[in-house]
C-alpha cells in the first residue's frame, strides 16, 4: 500500500493510507499469533481431556483385584459408537500373544502403536502422537505402557479425531475475522476523522493566505497552534517584506515617471517647431512614449492607494461592458460577439 501513495497526492491521503496500512498489518500479523496461541490451547485441552480418559484406563488395570472393575466406563457414549472417532484400546504385551481389549466404536479395528512409529515418551512415559486413525480419519492418540502388581505389562491406548479441534479452530478464525474485519474499518474510519481534525489548521492557515492573496486582509490573523505559529509569522514577516519591495518599486516607478516627463515634453515642443519628417517622426514616438509614462504613472497611483498586494476584479461585468460597446462600434457590420465566462475565473487576481 505505501508504493501506491504518490509525492502528489495530499498530506491528508497519505496519512490515511500509511495509517490504514500500518493497521492491516497490525491486525494481520495479530491474527495469525492469536489463531496460533488458540489452537496450541486447543490442541493441550483436547491433550488434557485424552489425558484424562488415559489415566481412568490405568486406574482400572492398576486397581486390587477385590476393587477392579471392567475397563473403559468413562462416561463417554462416543466409546460405544462404531467408528465414532472415540476409541480406546489395551493391549497385554506380556503373553506370547498379545491380548487386545478395545472400544465398541473401534469395530474390529486396531490403534497404530506410537513406539513403533518412533514417537517421543514425554512426562511419566505418555506417547503422543497426531496421525491417520480408522476410516482415515485424523486422530490424536495418547499412550502409555505400565506393569501392574502380578507382572502383567499392559498398553494402554486412546485415541479421538481431531475434527473438533479444527472445528473450533475455525470458528475462531472466523470470529477474529470478523471481528477484525469490524475493527479495521472503524480504525480506518476514526484514522479519517483524527487526520480531518488534526489537518484542520493548515486549512485555517491556507484560507488566511487566501485571504490575502484577494486582498480581504492584510496579513494572517488568528492565533495557531505552538507548531503552526512560527510559520504563520515568517509568512508574515514574508508578506510585510514584499509589501516594502513592492512599494519602493512603485515609488521607483512614479519617480522616473516624473523625471521623464519634462524631458519629453520639452522634445515634443522642439520637434512640434519642426516641419521635417524627422521632427514628426520624432513628435508621434515622443507622444507614445510620454502615454506610456502616463499610464505606468496611474497604474503605481491606483496601486499605492489599494494598499494591498494585489486586487480582485470582477470579470464577467467588465467583458459585459466591453461586449456592449464593440457591438455597438460594430453595428454596421453584422458582427456578433458572444460573452462566455466561467464561474471559477468570474473574479481574477491582477
Amino acid at each position: 500500500m505505501f508504493g501506491a501513495i504518490r509525492p502528489s497526492q495530499s498530506i491528508a491521503t497519505r496519512l490515511v493510507l500509511s495509517a490504514i496500512a500500518c493497521s492491516l498489518a497490525v491486525l494481520i500479523v495479530s491474527g495469525f499469533i492469536l489463531s496460533d496461541i488458540y489452537r496450541r490451547t486447543t490442541q493441550e485441552a483436547f491433550d488434557q481431556r485424552l489425558d484424562a480418559y488415559l489415566r481412568s484406563l490405568v486406574a482400572d488395570l492398576s486397581a486390587p483385584p477385590d476393587e477392579q472393575r471392567e475397563p473403559g466406563q468413562l462416561g463417554e457414549p462416543q466409546f460405544d459408537l462404531p467408528n465414532s472417532g472415540w476409541y480406546w484400546q489395551i493391549t497385554r504385551l506380556d503373553t506370547q500373544k498379545p491380548e487386545i481389549r478395545t472400544s465398541r466404536s473401534l469395530f474390529a479395528q486396531e490403534l497404530p502403536r506410537l513406539s513403533e512409529i518412533g514417537a517421543p515418551a514425554g512426562l511419566g512415559g505418555t506417547r503422543r502422537a497426531s496421525l491417520p486413525g480408522p476410516e482415515n480419519q485424523p486422530i490424536r492418540v495418547l499412550e502409555r505402557e505400565i506393569e501392574v502388581e502380578d507382572s502383567a505389562v499392559y498398553l494402554v491406548q486412546v485415541a479421538a479425531t481431531t475434527d473438533i479441534v479444527e472445528y473450533d479452530v475455525a470458528q475462531f478464525i472466523r470470529a477474529l475475522v470478523v471481528t477484525f474485519g469490524i475493527l479495521a474499518l472503524a480504525l480506518a474510519a476514526t484514522t479519517f476523522l483524527q487526520v480531518r481534525f488534526g489537518l484542520r489548521p493548515l486549512r485555517r492557515l491556507q484560507e488566511e493566505v487566501a485571504s490575502i492573496r484577494r486582498g480581504d486582509s492584510e496579513k494572517i490573523g488568528g492565533r495557531f497552534s505552538d507548531d503552526l505559529a512560527p510559520l504563520a509569522g515568517e509568512l508574515n514577516l514574508l508578506i510585510g517584506s514584499n509589501r516594502e519591495i513592492l512599494d519602493r518599486a512603485r515609488t521607483q516607478v512614479g519617480n522616473l515617471a516624473h523625471a521623464l516627463k519634462t524631458p519629453l515634453s520639452v522634445i515634443m515642443n522642439e520637434a512640434r517647431a519642426e516641419t521635417s519628417p524627422l521632427a514628426d517622426k520624432v513628435s508621434e514616438q515622443a507622444a507614445i512614449m510620454r502615454d506610456q509614462v502616463t499610464w505606468y504613472l496611474d497604474r503605481a497611483r491606483a496601486a499605492a492607494r489599494s494598499g494591498v498586494i494585489g486586487s480582485v476584479t470582477d470579470v464577467a461585468p467588465v467583458l459585459a461592458a466591453m461586449e456592449r460597446t464593440f457591438e455597438k462600434i460594430y453595428a454596421e457590420r453584422d458582427i456578433e460577439i458572444t460573452c462566455d465566462v466561467e464561474p471559477e475565473i468570474g473574479r481574477a487576481h491582477v
